[in-house]
């Protein structure tokens, strides 16, 4: 504003468009602004007018935990490259330790997010959360009815169920289960898809073929020891 002696007011009409700033003087300021390299910050332009254009991806579990599965890793890519069509940025959110979701709300509403897409365990006190929150909020893999959020559940039952609908096709009897962690709700969808199949084409189920382990590689590694272990091996995995 100094520069081209003229008011802030004025630079900044003119920086956004505004017909109200004659063509010599946008001029002169855009001039200036490449000049010093100037940059709107436009977050802070956003809280002022109660828009960022800014979405949050909040993955509420270790960070290590989103390293090794990659179907989050393709749930983030694809949800910023069409946020990015909408002329949308988006804000990566990860922790070391789990967050109760309200400091996650209230982290977010710091940012001037206009809507969070939320990868995170629930209860109740986190519904309610997410039912005081200034913005909307899309959970991955939960299940919520409230007015203020939606949800995009996994049908973890129904894959299971193909899955050792396929494995029998293939000439496999002896299938082993991996993944029975009764806290988390797809894997409890899984195991019943599971044993539900299985009673449905005959096969017995064994319950030393069903193996607690949580999402995670080392986790995998050292059920795949164990499963080597067995005798008569599984002829197949479902994990």
């Amino acid at each position: 504003a100094k520069r081209v002696n003229t008011s802030a007011t004025t630079v900044s009409l003119a920086l956004r468009g505004s017909s109200k700033i004659s063509n010599s003087t946008v001029e002169k300021i855009k001039k200036v602004a490449v000049e010093l390299d100037y940059r709107p910050n436009t977050m802070a332009r956003g809280l002022v007018g109660s828009c960022t254009k800014t979405l949050a991806f909040v993955f509420n579990y270790p960070t290590l935990d989103l390293a090794n599965d990659r179907s989050f890793m393709q749930i983030f890519h694809d949800f910023a490259q069409y946020a990015q069509t909408l002329q949308y940025r988006v804000l990566f959110h990860s922790v070391s330790n789990v967050m109760p979701i309200e400091d996650i709300i209230a982290e977010m509403k710091s940012y001037g997010v206009g809507g969070m897409l939320l990868v995170s365990d629930l209860d109740e006190q986190g519904k309610k959360a997410i039912e005081k929150a200034a913005f909307p909020t899309v959970l991955v893999g939960r299940y919520i009815e409230s007015p203020k959020a939606s949800c995009v559940m996994l049908d973890g039952k129904n894959g299971a169920m193909q899955a050792v609908d396929y494995l029998h096709k293939l000439g496999h009897k002896r299938i082993a289960f991996v993944g029975r962690m009764p806290e988390r709700e797809v894997s409890i969808q899984r195991l019943t898809g599971y044993m539900e199949a299985m009673s449905k084409l005959g096969l017995d189920v064994d319950e030393s073929l069903i193996f607690d382990s949580p999402f995670d590689m080392d986790s995998g590694e050292l059920v795949g020891l164990r499963l080597a272990r067995l005798r008569p091996l599984p002829t197949a995995v479902l994990a």
